[in-house]
C-alpha cells in the first residue's frame, strides 16, 4: 500500500491545482497593475480584486516528508517568465524591470535582475581614437612584420 503523502505529493496535482494558478494570478495582477498605469487605464485593475499577499506571506508548508516555500515557487515562476519574455523582447526590458519593483512592493518577492550578455540598458557613446602620428604606424607595421 503506497504512503498516502506518496498520492499526494510529489505529483503534478499539488502543482496544478494550487501553486500554478497563484503563479498565474500573481503574473496576470502584475501585469494588469503595470499596464493600467501605462495605458492611464484605471479599469484594469478593478477586476483584480483577491488579496494574493496572503498565500505569498504564508511560510513554507510541511506536508509529509516535503516542504513546499510557496512564495520561493512563485518567486521562481516569475523570474523564469519575466527573463524569457526578456530574451525574446530586448526593448521591453523596462516594463519587465518594473514589473520586478512591483512584486517586491506590493508581494515582498525578492526577484532576480536581468543581466543578459552583451545587453546593457545604458548605452554609452565614445569619440573615436585619434589618429595614429606617423612614428606610431610605422612602427607598429615593423613590429606586425617581425611576427
Amino acid at each position: 500500500m503506497p504512503h498516502f503523502g506518496a498520492l499526494f505529493l510529489p505529483s503534478p496535482l499539488f502543482s496544478q491545482a494550487i501553486i500554478d494558478p497563484l503563479c498565474r494570478a500573481v503574473e496576470t495582477d502584475l501585469r494588469l497593475h503595470i499596464h493600467s498605469v501605462v495605458l492611464a487605464q484605471t479599469n484594469l485593475r478593478q477586476n483584480a480584486n483577491k488579496d494574493l499577499s496572503r498565500f505569498l506571506q504564508l511560510e513554507p508548508l510541511r506536508l509529509f516528508d516535503r516542504i513546499v516555500d510557496v512564495r520561493q515557487r512563485v518567486t521562481h515562476y516569475l523570474d523564469t517568465v519575466f527573463y524569457n519574455l526578456t530574451t525574446v523582447t530586448l526593448h521591453d526590458w523596462k516594463i519587465y524591470a518594473e514589473m520586478r519593483n512591483l512584486a517586491y512592493e506590493k508581494y515582498g518577492l525578492q526577484m532576480t535582475e536581468v543581466h543578459l550578455p552583451g545587453h546593457s540598458h545604458y548605452t554609452e557613446v565614445r569619440p573615436p581614437p585619434p589618429p595614429l602620428s606617423p612614428f606610431a604606424l610605422f612602427r607598429s607595421l615593423l613590429m606586425a612584420r617581425r611576427h
